[in-house]
């Protein structure tokens, strides 16, 4: 594994899921986890192949869903924020969550624990300045090659099981006995469409 300091000292070395010098050096831990988040890519792989085969991404675009993802549970994890994940990423969470068998070895590796998902509550809507937080988060951490800030998922995700609302986690912070990383509903943003239907 690769320290902080480590990295600070090389700027122009090429960080793991495209981590900025910046967020490296303001969160503890950030470099480590990108790096051994993309150590373990392959065993993204039967995920990846899934979502193409289901028609839910275009083989093109299924690499950058599979890094988006991983640069979604980065931000959560290191900043203990709540973010929510893009359309896409939020779909290869959901198709991660359901191979079982490698997403709870893929929890424990990284994180220590089981990261929960909990949809969210669709009557809860976002706290003022949670996207335009997200995206400013996102900008630090992985600059112009932030692929899930841009917006969002929303209700014409191919998953279904919530509408409106994307998937989000939050981190508690504290004692050691507490979980690493739970979601929680916070909702990230209406859809124009059901803005509009109330």
């Amino acid at each position: 594994m690769y320290s902080n300091d480590a990295r600070e000292s090389h700027e122009g070395i090429c960080l793991p899921l495209s981590l900025t010098v910046e967020a490296a050096r303001q969160y503890q831990g950030a470099v480590d986890l990108a790096w051994s988040l993309e150590g373990d890519r392959a065993s993204l792989e039967p995920i990846r192949k899934h979502l193409v085969h289901k028609g839910q991404v275009n083989e093109e675009r299924s690499e950058q869903a599979v890094t988006g993802y991983l640069q979604f549970l980065l931000l959560a994890l290191t900043t203990g924020e709540p973010v929510a994940p893009s359309e896409e990423a939020d779909s290869v969470w959901h198709t991660h969550i359901l191979f079982t068998r490698l997403y709870e070895p893929f929890c424990r590796r990284h994180f220590g624990k089981f990261v929960h998902h909990l949809p969210s509550d669709p009557e809860v809507h976002p706290p003022d300045g949670f996207l335009k937080k997200q995206n400013q988060l996102g900008a630090l951490f992985f600059g112009r090659n932030s692929i899930y800030v841009s917006k969002a998922g929303n209700c014409h995700n191919s998953h279904g099981c919530h509408s409106c609302h994307t998937c989000t986690v939050h981190i508690r912070q504290g004692r050691s006995s507490e979980p690493l990383a739970t979601a929680v509903s916070a909702p990230t943003a209406r859809c124009a469409s059901c803005t509009a239907n109330g």
